[in-house]
């Protein structure tokens, strides 16, 4: 059972909003604008989600569980992998 409160999830979101973040008044709203779900990571990384699974299993990526039993990953984490294979020259 999940017993983290949208506070303490706040906290584990970071402070860097998502790109298309909207940050709101409430804990909820502000952590969802911190953070992505693993499906929405693996949408903006381009990636299988077994890959984000295995990013997070290897410690790649730090995840933690939503009060709605949500699996997020801070938006800092992803934007900064994001970057990193945007500037890869292909």
């Amino acid at each position: 059972e999940n017993n983290n409160t949208w506070e303490v999830a706040l906290e584990q979101a970071g402070d860097i909003i998502r790109p298309d973040g909207n940050d709101g008044e409430t804990a909820m709203d502000q952590t969802i604008a911190r953070s992505y779900t693993v499906n929405r990571a693996r949408h903006r990384l381009n990636l299988k989600r077994a890959t984000i699974d295995q990013a997070i299993k290897r410690g790649v990526f730090t995840s933690f569980i939503d009060p709605e039993n949500n699996k997020r990953i801070p938006a800092a984490e992803v934007d900064h992998a994001r970057a990193l294979r945007d500037m890869q020259i292909v």
